[in-house]
């Protein structure tokens, strides 16, 4: 049974700015390792960061947290099949144990301007 849902949509030229803004001081504050890793590999790197970006702030408005952001603690990988998945850590796991969210399905989506991702918590 649905939970939750949330969706996000992001400009790519603005994580193109802040990243020329704030180098890696913006991708350490925003995205793991494995997340920095596989997108700045690619051609087109900020629509990969941008896709990221949006699943997290799509899992934010899913539980409705409004208090702080700490990105590092919400991580968008590719499972064995190639399809995305997330993983929640820290905090925000404890509160998705609170909620008894047993399953997150996520979608991503990206052109050159924008990403855009949906979470569905069950």
């Amino acid at each position: 049974m649905i939970a939750s849902c949330g969706i996000s949509i992001i400009d790519n030229r603005r994580i193109r700015q802040l990243r020329e803004q704030f180098g890696d001081r913006f991708l350490n504050r925003c995205f793991s390792y494995d997340e920095i890793e596989y997108s700045c590999t690619k051609k087109n790197w900020s629509e990969h960061l941008g896709a990221r970006f949006a699943a997290k702030c799509a899992c934010f408005q899913a539980l409705n947290w409004n208090n702080w952001r700490n990105y590092t603690q919400v991580v968008v990988y590719k499972n064995n099949l190639g399809a995305p998945g997330i993983e929640m850590k820290g905090e925000l796991n404890r509160a998705l144990s609170e909620l008894n969210i047993q399953r997150i399905s996520i979608s991503l989506t990206h052109s050159t301007e924008y990403s855009i991702a949906s979470v569905i918590f069950e």
